[in-house]
This record gives C-alpha cells, structure tokens and sequence, in this order.
C-alpha cells in the first residue's frame, strides 16, 4: 500500500514484474504496432508500457521518416499515418494509479516540464554573459576585448538590421521555401510541414532544423541576411566553398528543443544570431568540464543526458556552487538571447542552448587570424575528429589543404604556426594502446628507432620531411609514422574482429563498420600520400569510394598481411608460401585452409605472363616494414 493506493505492477504483469525497468522497456520496446496495440489491453499496467510514447515515436520515424501525419502523440501520429482514412473512436485516456517507474516518468516530464517550468524558472533572471551594444563597438574593439581574449559576449543592434527579422514569418517562409526538405533530426521535411509538426506534438527529444544547406536550395534565405564585419576575416574561405567544412546553419526548434552540451567544430568560434524566440545559453570555459557531461580522454566522444531538459532538471541546480574567479566569480556564464540578438561563441567554450519559445536563427562558425592557430594544430594534431566534410576520406587531409591556403595568401600564419610553441592537442594514444604501455611513445625508444629507420631505409618508397632527397632526417614526428602504427592497429586488429571468417559479408550493409573503415582507409591513404610508388594508385582508387570494400577486405585476410613483407610476382608463388607457413601456426586448420585459398587465388589473379611484379599491399612497401619492425619488438 503506498498512500491508500494499492500497487497495480505485481499482479498487472504477472511473471515478468521481477525484471527491472530497463529490462521490461527493451522487451516491449522490441514489439510491432499490432502487438503494442493488442498487448495493452492485457492489464493497466501493460497497458502503462504499450502507450509509451518513446515506442511510437520509433516506429513512426522508422517507417515514415519525415512523412507523418501530425498529431498530440506519437501513438496517434502512427495511427493517422498508417490508416489516414480511420478515424479513431474518442475515446477517455485511462488512469492508472499505482503504478510507478522512474525510467517512463522521466522522459514524460521533461516533454512537459517547458510548460511549467521555464515560465517563472530562476535561471530565466541570471546573466551573467556580457552584453554589449553592437552600433557602439567597434570592429577593433570586438577583437580586443573578446575575440582575442575568448570571451563570450551578446551582442544587440546588429541583427536588427537584416530583412530576415522582419521578414521570416510562417506566411514568407512558407512561400519562399515551398517544399524544399530541411534536415531536421536525421530526417527531411518541409518548412510548413515541421511547422505544424513543432507546434502540435510534444516530446523530451524534439526534432528540430539543423539545416546546413539551406543558402543554397534556398538562396533568398541567404540574400535576407549579411555576416556582420566583426566576422569578415575568415580564413576558411581561401579552401574555396566546396572544400571547407560545414560552416553554417539554419535553426529552428520548438519549445524545449535545443542542443545538448559540445564543443564547437575544430577549434573554430562561432556566432548565433537570433530572428525568433528566446535562447538560454550556459557556457562553461575550456578547461572546465560541465557537470552531467563525461568527454572521453582524446575528446573525440562526449557522454551527456539523452534528453536536454533532463540535464537542465538534473545538473543545473549543481552550477550553482561552482566559483572560479577568473570568470567573473563564477566558473560559468549564462544568459538569455533574446529575438534581435547575437551571441558570440569563443573557441573551445562548452554551451547548452535550450529554446525557452519557438526559435528561429542563423549560426554560422569561422576561423579568424586570432584562433587560426588553435584551428591548425586541431587539424594537425586530432586528423580523426576533424568534422564537417561528407567525404570521410578528407578529413585527414584537411590540415595539408588548409595549411597550403595559408602559405599561399598569409604565410605569417605558417610561420608563427612553425615558429612559435603553437597550442597543442592530445593525440589519440594508439601507440600505448597497442601494447597496453606508453613506453613505445617515449623518443629514443629502440622501438620507435627501428619504426623510424624502417621508414628511411626504403630506397624507392621516400618518406620527406624538409624536401624528397632528406631520407636520413628525423621522421619521429612525422605523421604518416602514427598512421602506419595506427593501420597496424585498426585495420589488423580491428577488421578481423568485425569480419572474423566471414569474407563474403557485405561490409557496406553494415553503418557503423563502414563509418570504421572509411575512417581507416582515410589514414592508409594519407600514410603513402608521400610516397612515389606508382602503385599507390590502387589504393586511392578503393579508398576514395567505398563500394570496393569487400573486394579490399579479402587482400586484408591474406596471410600476408601477417606475415613479413616482401615482392611478389606471378611467377613465384613462393614468397606467399613462405607467408602461409608461419601463418598456419598461429591459426586453426579451417583458417588455413581459407587463407591458403584466398592466397592462390590472389596468385592466379595477379601479375602478368613476363613474371612482372604485381602490386601487394605490403610488398615493398614502407608500412609493411613498419610492421615488420611492430612484429619483431611487440615483446620488448
């Protein structure tokens, strides 16, 4: 009994009220529409589990993507959807009392709490963010008090003299959109379809636009605004617009949406401009992790709440006792932007933005000459977090592109890049996670000589560092020497995990594999970019596109990989024989049996009558010699 009500859970579902929450939400989660339906009539509280609308709201967006009906929930949303010409009886909601579930309430109440909450919420009274009359600050001014010190400010009278203020109402948007598809939340819809959407369906994860190319299939949208003179110095532009990062975006969520805690894109700082609604920002400095949120060592990987009001219910009562007199008197900063404003967002600041009311803005990132050397070194220094170019390939690439720009049109800023002691980024630490110790990142290791000298010796594979005749010069920095330790890591270690024995699995049908080896193929190709082997053709034809997947994934399964480098040529066999032998003494016989197969195979295919070398991954190539060296010393 708790307060005269008696608990329905035990007797409402029988045998399976021993398991926990978690385990009942992935069970009832994993059911059809038809069996939601038909299991919550059972008791009330199956009844509880069946209407829950995270359910629904999965089963819409996976048969529907963008294309639902509109409705209060996302239960009805499929109803409509699937059946638009039934009309549903009406029907009283059934209360269940006694029943009780933090895992079903939570999401419940944060779709709602907007309502309640943010109306009168304390925090709607705290600003602490500067706020500075843009017609009265100078160009000069800006840098000096803010960009340069990478202090957030808010900036009013600045937006107030686009057209789109005034202009962006439901009426012009509609017929200057008309049915072009926005991006919002993973899936594509009209601007008056999202409309009706974020203003009759209530949910704690909101779908809202994040659009980044609506200047182009919407070109008016772009004319309706100016990037104000304060940001005029971008540096990013000298890539040309097909060759930079994704640098901006249209914004436009309900109530309650908004984005969860991260740190901008590649070092760079943005500005967020305001046309609709209210923004409530909460920034925390770059050396200060904000409670609620767990970055992962490198910072590639960031764990916060699922849902954004859950942590403005959980962790912002928390901030309140976090002092750093450095800002302020407080380690954070927060504020409201108000429609007609601007925020300025340094590099590398920590911010949650919630939408108090619907919102509609403009956010665009850029690189100026007073960060650009914070932007170089991320580039230069994290290839594998490097964001905002679809092409996964040239990301890793992006630091030599962006870097010949700035040679080309301000060598000053390569210079001091070189010259000076430049802001550095931790590195992903695959080396010590290879062998599970930081010895072989140590200079001077007898490791890492042979892995340097293993390089340098490569008579017709030259590695340069200064120009193509220094072979003898130190490569211990050198980057292509990471992403070969890196290729022996993933692709070896990693691939065989995922494919095991499996060759004929088609790894394109499988997301998250790809986005792996598209990520690996992307170092593989930037670890023989120095190279002059004619050959290495090959592997930027395959790496570029990624149909060839599969057929690369079975020359990985040959035993050669494994094995020591060496030439080999269609008339002799021999050297791969010599591979399969040590090969078969660390595999079972059925993987032998396989290897050998694939092996001769690839014999039969390679080469040419007149005996001609035929080109192997590792054949006389300057990462299987890193290898070799890997191999001989994993013991040391």
């Amino acid at each position: 009994m708790d307060n005269g009500i008696k608990p329905c859970r035990p007797k409402g579902l029988g045998r399976l009220h021993t398991l926990p929450d978690t385990i009942l939400h992935a069970i009832f989660g994993s059911l059809d529409p038809i069996s939601l339906g038909i299991t919550s009539s059972t008791s009330r509280a199956w009844y509880v589990f069946c209407y829950h609308d995270e359910f629904w709201r999965t089963l819409v967006l996976e048969k529907y993507g963008g294309a639902f009906l509109e409705r209060t929930t996302w239960r009805e949303a499929y109803i409509a959807t699937s059946t638009p010409s039934f009309t549903p009886p009406s029907a009283r909601r059934v209360s269940v009392q006694g029943f009780y579930s933090d895992l079903l309430f939570l999401p419940f109440y944060c779709a709602h709490t907007p309502l309640t909450l943010l109306s009168t919420h304390a925090m709607l009274k705290v600003n602490t963010i500067p706020r500075v009359d843009g017609s009265m600050l100078s160009v000069a001014d800006f840098k000096a008090k803010y960009e340069q010190p990478n202090v957030p400010v808010i900036l009013t009278n600045v937006v107030t003299k686009w057209p789109a203020l005034s202009r962006w109402t439901d009426a012009y948007l509609a017929a200057t959109c008309k049915d072009t598809p926005f991006y919002a939340g993973g899936f594509t819809m009209s601007i008056a379809k999202y409309t009706a959407y974020a203003r009759t369906l209530r949910d704690d994860q909101p779908l809202f636009i994040f659009d980044k190319h609506f200047a182009s299939t919407v070109p008016q949208l772009a004319a309706d605004y100016t990037v104000p003179a304060y940001f005029h110095d971008d540096l990013f532009p000298l890539l040309g617009e097909t060759e930079r990062p994704d640098y901006r975006w249209l914004i436009f969520g309900p109530e309650g949406s908004g984005s969860s805690f991260h740190i901008d894109p590649n070092s760079t700082c943005a500005w967020n401009a305001v046309l609709r609604g209210r923004k409530k920002w909460i920034m925390f400095p770059p050396d200060v992790v904000p409670p609620g949120v767990h970055p992962s060592v490198d910072g590639g990987e960031v764990s916060t709440p699922v849902s954004l009001m859950e942590w403005f219910v959980t962790f912002y009562p928390q901030i309140k006792s976090l002092k750093d007199p450095v800002h302020g008197g407080v380690r954070h900063l927060e504020g409201v932007c108000e429609a007609g404003e601007m925020i300025f967002v340094p590099r590398g600041w920590w911010h949650i933005v919630l939408n108090l009311d619907e919102s509609l803005a403009i956010t665009q990132n850029y690189v100026s000459p007073s960060n650009v050397q914070h932007v170089l070194a991320f580039l230069h220094d994290k290839p594998d977090q490097v964001s905002g170019l679809d092409d996964e390939t040239k990301r890793p690439l992006l630091y030599a592109k962006f870097r010949a720009a700035l040679e080309k049109h301000h060598p000053e800023f390569v210079a001091t890049f070189d010259e000076s002691k430049r802001p550095t980024h931790p590195k992903k630490a695959t080396w010590a996670s290879l062998v599970q110790s930081t010895k072989w990142e140590a200079v001077g290791h007898p490791v890492v000589k042979q892995l340097h000298d293993a390089l340098c010796n490569q008579e017709a594979h030259i590695l340069a560092t200064n120009s193509n005749s220094n072979r003898s010069g130190n490569l211990l920095s050198h980057p292509q020497l990471l992403r070969a330790v890196e290729l022996e890591d993933l692709l070896v270690k990693k691939i065989n995990v995922w494919v095991g024995e499996k060759k004929g699995r088609d790894f394109i049908n499988d997301p998250a594999a790809m986005a792996e080896y598209t990520k690996v193929a992307s170092l593989l190709r930037a670890a023989i970019e120095s190279t002059d082997d004619a050959n290495k053709s090959f592997w930027q034809k395959d790496v570029v596109a990624p149909a060839p997947a599969k057929g690369i994934l079975e020359q990985l399964f040959q035993p050669s990989w494994m094995s020591l480098p060496q030439a080999v040529s269609a008339s002799s066999p021999g050297g791969h024989s010599k591979d399969e032998k040590k090969h078969k003494k660390h595999k079972k016989e059925k993987k032998s049996k396989k290897s050998k197969k694939s092996s001769k195979k690839d014999d039969d295919d390679g080469g040419d009558a007149s005996g001609a070398a035929r080109f192997h991954p590792y054949a006389n190539n300057p990462i299987g010699n890193v290898t070799r060296a890997l191999m001989q010393n994993m013991d040391t």
